[in-house]
């Protein structure tokens, strides 16, 4: 009886909750690579989409950790990556100022034949990008979670 005794008080250190912290880190870590994974299969190295203002809309992900929950964050343009854009609309261009020309037309519809007269956006097919994503981490965060509890209990039994 004494020993079984010893053996619980052993395995109630499981349920500690730095043991819980650390086993939901471990999940939550994977997670935020898994969604990097999937976005750099969906658009490439750098998990990016191009032709958004200011340059390009980089897909990350992170995630919050309260307890024994994890909650993964999902940075950028996810939705579109995933469901694309139904709708297409013109692109109006905005009047430039030339130093000593008046008004110009604007840089973003400036070629090298003169300015452009008209630009517009279509549709664009989706990635399945969060998707594949949500799949992934689901597919991988129970083992994990397996794996690193297996870690805890060899930790607390040695």
């Amino acid at each position: 009886m004494g020993e079984l005794g010893a053996w619980g008080a052993k395995l109630t250190g499981i349920l500690d909750p730095s043991a819980m912290h650390r086993i939901a880190r471990a999940v939550g870590l994977v997670a935020k690579q898994e969604a990097g994974g999937a976005a750099r299969r969906s658009l490439g190295a750098d998990a990016a989409m191009s032709n958004f203002k200011g340059g390009r809309a980089r897909l990350s992900a992170g995630f919050d950790e309260d307890g024994s929950r994890v909650t993964v964050n999902f940075r950028g343009p996810w939705a579109l990556a995933d469901k694309g854009r139904k709708a297409s609309g013109p692109i109006f261009p905005k009047a430039g100022k030339a130093k000593g020309k008046g008004v110009v037309a604007g840089r973003a519809v400036m070629t090298p034949m003169g300015p452009r007269a008209r630009s517009g956006f279509g549709p664009s097919r989706g990635l399945d990008t969060l998707s594949d994503a949500s799949r992934d981490i689901e597919q991988v965060a129970g083992k994990t979670a397996f794996k690193q509890l297996q870690s805890e209990i060899g930790r607390i039994i040695s």
